[in-house]
């Protein structure tokens, strides 16, 4: 079976964290989202979560204190979202 749009995005998301330096972030797919997780494996801490839309481009969301996800004023292809959002709200990335 071949890797989902989806799964290959998470791979490059994750490149492109390292390529910044973070290499305790880590990225999984599920359904039309890619969310960004730190922590351990027993205690994962989502930190951003990219939601693939119709068009191919990704829409961010940031956690919220009640367990939900807002919505970031962030759109567009997942290299330059990724930069976006982190020029704008990098510290939910920070330990």
């Amino acid at each position: 079976m071949l890797p989902s749009k989806l799964t290959n995005d998470a791979d490059t998301l994750k490149r492109l964290l390292h390529a910044k330096g973070r290499h305790d972030l880590d990225v999984i797919a599920r359904g039309n989202n890619l969310t960004i997780f730190s922590g351990s494996k027993e205690a994962l801490e989502p930190r951003m979560r990219f939601t693939r839309l119709a068009d191919g481009r990704y829409g961010v969301s940031l956690p919220a204190h009640n367990g939900r996800w807002d919505p970031a004023p962030c759109c567009g292809p997942l290299a330059q979202v990724l930069e976006d959002t982190v020029a704008a709200f990098g510290f939910y990335l920070d330990p």
